[in-house]
């Protein structure tokens, strides 16, 4: 049973912003749409957590969002990162998302009130937390120092239509080389790619799946070697 059940909590927001998919409009295959944002004034916009575990966005007496949280750890994800919270969940096969920004108080941060937000919803749902400053510093690093030990004017550039095997190399890293600009281009959201990747890895079958195309990419290497 969850300690918090029959507790109401309310935290003031500075922001809510919602994705708006394109619909039909948008391309087959590509996530597209844009941010509707909203402004917190005079602490109206709040985030509200009932007793009977709804989870509220409201602005002077407007519902913004309103989710019953039984049951949510199969349809609802987050991923929160000092005073900012990302939630995506599904409706009907639908992938719907909004963010949060929490207002700071006299008394606590913006940054302390997400904490304490993120850990009544855990709760109810999973939300990865992160310092996305601390967490990629290292890896920037080491990638910066072999880029510089590689001289960008040796790398070759490759042209035309580029075969399946040669483009397996490349993603290996077996081979040093730079594909056209034709596969370079993504119909991923690339703003919102980081925070993608972190909710396939809160998958635990993901890294299997990833290990097993990394396989799959050896295997055509190999089979365009022998």
């Amino acid at each position: 049973m969850c300690e918090d059940c029959g507790r109401e909590s309310e935290w003031v927001l500075e922001k809510y912003a919602r994705f708006v998919s394109g619909g039909a409009t948008s391309p087959p295959g590509k996530l597209d749409g844009e941010w509707k944002v909203y402004e917190g004034k005079n602490g109206k916009m709040k985030l509200r957590l009932t007793s009977s575990a709804q989870l509220l966005i409201i602005e002077d007496g407007n519902v913004l969002e309103s989710h019953c949280l039984l049951n949510a750890q199969t349809w609802m994800r987050g991923v929160s990162k000092g005073d900012s919270m990302l939630i995506v969940y599904k409706i009907k096969n639908e992938s719907r998302r909004f963010r949060i920004k929490f207002a700071s108080l006299v008394d606590k941060t913006g940054v302390e009130l997400c904490q304490e937000c993120t850990a009544k919803l855990t709760k109810y749902f999973f939300i990865k937390k992160t310092d996305f400053a601390t967490e990629i510093a290292q890896p920037v690093e080491n990638q910066q120092k072999e880029n510089d030990s590689i001289n960008p004017d040796q790398i070759p550039h490759l042209e035309g239509a580029v075969p399946v095997a040669t483009i397996a190399k490349v993603l290996t890293g077996d081979l040093k080389a730079r594909l056209p600009l034709a596969y370079q281009n993504t119909n991923l959201p690339v703003e919102e790619l980081n925070t993608l990747i972190r909710l396939c890895l809160t998958d635990s079958t993901f890294p299997a799946f990833v290990g097993q195309v990394e396989q799959e990419l050896c295997k055509i290497v190999k089979e365009d070697t022998i």
